[in-house]
């Protein structure tokens, strides 16, 4: 149980840096200036802070909001593509953030699994320390008793 245990925090500590990493790098051309860059990565910024949001939204509705976020940062208009890239990022960011809720949740229940198993062993070796010791009593009531003698054959 331990290794499964010591295994999935493993996992959970190396997959860490996945779910708290930084955005991805704008693809070369995507997006023309250093300065629309910047701004752009200040929307996908907004949009991971909201990443809990972003699956409830329909495709209409996560556009609706990067374009809210774009015009804040005054983005110039942007095409479909650079919109389905902000899209496509946003949509990742709420998966890894489902996985991660669930790697949670998973763990949650594992611990709690541990927890019971644990106090279910300790309620045991109670038994068995109990029995053990009304086993030495027994012995040694039976170890103060009189030995019966055997009648003696009659001669």
């Amino acid at each position: 149980m331990k290794k499964l245990i010591s295994f999935l925090l493993a996992i959970t500590l190396l997959c860490t840096p996945v779910f708290a990493a930084s955005l991805p790098e704008l693809p070369e051309g995507l997006f023309d200036s250093a300065q629309i860059k910047e701004a752009v990565q200040k929307v996908m910024n907004e949009m991971k802070a909201i990443g809990d949001q972003i699956g409830q939204m329909s495709d209409a509705e996560l556009d609706a909001k990067i374009l809210e976020f774009a015009e804040k940062y005054h983005v110039p208009p942007m095409n479909e593509e650079q919109i389905g890239f902000i899209r496509a990022t946003c949509r990742g960011f709420s998966h890894m953030q489902n996985i991660g809720d669930k790697v949670d949740e998973y763990g949650q229940k594992l611990t709690g699994f541990r927890l019971a198993l644990q106090n279910f062993m300790d309620t045991l070796q109670h038994i068995m320390d109990s029995l053990s010791g009304l086993l030495d009593q027994l012995s040694g009531v039976l170890d103060q008793l009189p030995a019966k003698e055997e009648p003696q054959p009659a001669a």
